[in-house]
């Protein structure tokens, strides 16, 4: 026989079980097939090296190593992953508390600002925008016009617009 029907005959009768071997630790049939591919590959090139009765063994043996190389890789490709999204997810979290600081000190800004604006004011301010009442509700409480509720309101808006920081500085 010739070495070509010899490799022929081994692969046929030896295909599927190497194959069926190599799913026990990979569940993708393509993976699977890469990895039973080499080993044959490699037999083919050592076949008159392997002693007799030996050949199955060597399959079975080079596609376990293959497959523990596999799931390694894969293990580690999966560490890498999860590291990305541990560094991502930290990043966001620092991002986050910085918005959060700068959206607490803009607060803080905002209040002490209020504190400088006359009784009156801060107190329609905080009726219409921090209680949601509507301008009448307030003017009728205080005694005044619903226009003079809104001159109130530009008046302060206008003052914050002058003393807060813009976008950016």
């Amino acid at each position: 026989m010739s070495k070509e029907s010899d490799f022929e005959a081994f692969f046929t009768d030896n295909y599927l079980r190497i194959y069926h071997y190599a799913q026990r630790f990979v569940d993708d049939d393509e993976t699977c097939r890469d990895i039973v591919e080499d080993p044959f590959e490699q037999y083919w090139t050592k076949m008159e090296t392997i002693p007799a009765g030996k050949q199955v063994g060597y399959l079975f043996m080079v596609v376990r190593n293959k497959c523990v190389d596999h799931t390694r890789h894969f293990a580690a490709q999966g560490n890498y992953v999860d590291f990305f999204r541990r560094q991502q997810s930290e990043a966001h979290a620092d991002d986050e508390r910085e918005v959060l600081l700068e959206t607490e000190q803009y607060i803080e800004t905002v209040n002490r600002m209020m504190d400088e604006l006359p009784e009156k004011t801060r107190h329609i301010l905080k009726e219409c925008y921090l209680k949601e009442r509507t301008h009448v509700s307030v003017a009728k409480e205080l005694g005044i016009s619903a226009t003079d509720v809104r001159k109130h309101i530009l008046h302060a808006l206008d003052f914050f617009r002058k003393k807060l920081p813009k976008n950016g500085e």
